[in-house]
């Protein structure tokens, strides 16, 4: 089999699955993803040596994670390519972190806007406050499955 019947393989077996269902394969059985054009990315950490992830024409991609002796594949609702899908792709296929990115951000715009006050109380509620209205944000904004 080709590098490219390898691949055309693998992701029409992945989009076959719901989102974020690993498949797995025996590192030794299929080339490695890079060879196939999935390019390095980050990703969650699950004990895998490296990230890649491939685009797929509608927007979605398929991400494969490399371990000791297999490849895990799925398939994200969001291609991550911009700034803008990050956030979307944190919202729709990570949304724990999603929920921790909105509040962490609302307590950084907390401490920010408190500052100039150089009043510790004040800098705390304002960091609680914002910090938890942001985590309800999240919370009510992410896209859970």
């Amino acid at each position: 089999m080709t590098t490219k019947s390898y691949l055309y393989s693998i992701i029409n077996e992945v989009i076959s699955l719901p989102p974020h269902e690993e498949i797995r394969y025996n590192r030794n059985d299929i080339p490695e993803p890079r060879d196939m054009g999935f390019e390095e990315t980050i990703g969650e950490p699950a004990g895998q040596l490296a990230d890649d992830r491939i685009s797929l024409e509608d927007g979605r991609s398929v991400h494969a994670r490399t371990y000791d002796n297999r490849v895990g594949f799925h398939w994200d609702k969001v291609h991550p390519d911009s700034l803008e899908n990050c956030i979307e792709h944190l919202r729709r296929d990570s949304p724990f972190l999603y929920v921790a990115g909105c509040t962490l951000t609302g307590a950084g715009l907390g401490a920010l806007m408190s500052a100039p006050s150089k009043k510790r109380d004040v800098i705390i509620k304002s960091v609680l406050v914002l910090g938890t209205v942001m985590f309800f944000l999240g919370v009510f904004t992410a896209e859970w499955d």
